[in-house]
């Protein structure tokens, strides 16, 4: 990404750019039993951008309660198990969803376009871990809603939005957090389909 690049709608266009560049060139190189060449071409197909639109009143107050409750320490270099502890913590019990959910994909924030994965609320990323080097780790919920804040209003996300009793599997079965973009145990199943995987918890 460009350094004069500060708005996202220019960061999305920047990063589609950019995922399509890739796409093209791989296209002949396609794996056997694959229905897409790349990552780069997978996100394409699967993935959506998502809005900046900046938090309601009421969006604020539930972010809020949500980091209060937090249990843990948002780290860099760790979006995808704190972005799902933070949306499959958000309900009260684990087999009661909560308001946040979880989106996996691309994002373009100060540098380039890079894999990473934030919670959602309402169809807006609610991404606490990205922040200046000069940030230190913390819970306190003023400060991880100010950071939700600047991201929201600064990056480009461009995703999915897993369900959580999908996500709830993939970590049962791999024992680890990742991308379900790269989910290899599984074969990597967003790579080898048009359609997602978990269709059929969506409710129509």
């Amino acid at each position: 990404m460009d350094d004069f690049l500060t708005n996202p709608a220019d960061k999305m266009a920047d990063m589609l750019e950019h995922l399509k560049v890739v796409a093209e060139f791989m296209d002949r190189k396609k794996p056997e039993g694959f229905a897409f060449s790349s990552l780069d071409a997978t996100y394409l197909h699967h993935c959506k951008p998502f809005s900046n639109e900046p938090y309601t009143d009421a969006e604020k107050a539930t972010l809020l309660e949500q980091f209060s409750d937090m249990r843990f320490v948002a780290k860099q270099k760790q979006c995808y198990s704190t972005s799902a502890r933070l949306a499959l913590y958000s309900g009260r019990h684990p087999d009661v969803p909560g308001p946040l959910g979880y989106a996996d994909g691309k994002a373009n924030g100060k540098f380039f376009p890079m894999a990473h994965a934030w919670a959602v609320i309402n169809g807006k990323p609610v991404d606490i871990v990205w922040r200046e080097s000069s940030e230190g780790d913390y819970r306190k919920p003023e400060k991880l809603l100010a950071r939700a804040e600047y991201n929201l209003a600064s990056n480009a996300y461009f995703g999915v939005e897993v369900p959580l009793l999908y996500l709830q599997g993939l970590l049962v079965r791999n024992q680890v957090y990742t991308s379900v973009f790269e989910d290899h145990q599984a074969g990597q199943p967003l790579c080898k389909s048009t359609e997602v995987p978990w269709l059929d918890m969506i409710p129509a």
